[in-house]
């Protein structure tokens, strides 16, 4: 991200963007495991900087994909 955004407090907004959107929408998208454990890295691949709306929805979207495929993977099944 450091190539892309050269100034640190560019690279710091979206950081706490990311988080905030985050923290709203774990508790909704938490998926019992089990005795499981899933740890999770976001990255940020855009070359510009988006709206906090913009980065809100596509954290909605790719939790509702993870709790998806985390449901259908195979482990999971009793």
């Amino acid at each position: 991200m450091q190539k892309l955004f050269k100034s640190a407090v560019v690279r710091n907004h979206i950081k706490r963007k990311m988080l905030e959107a985050y923290r709203l929408e774990w508790r909704e998208h938490l998926i019992e495991l089990d005795a499981h454990k899933l740890v999770l890295m976001w990255i940020y691949i855009g070359k510009t900087d988006l709206d906090y709306r913009q980065i809100h929805s596509g954290m909605v979207k790719a939790m509702k994909e993870l709790g998806r495929i985390i449901l259908n993977f195979p482990i999971n099944k009793r």
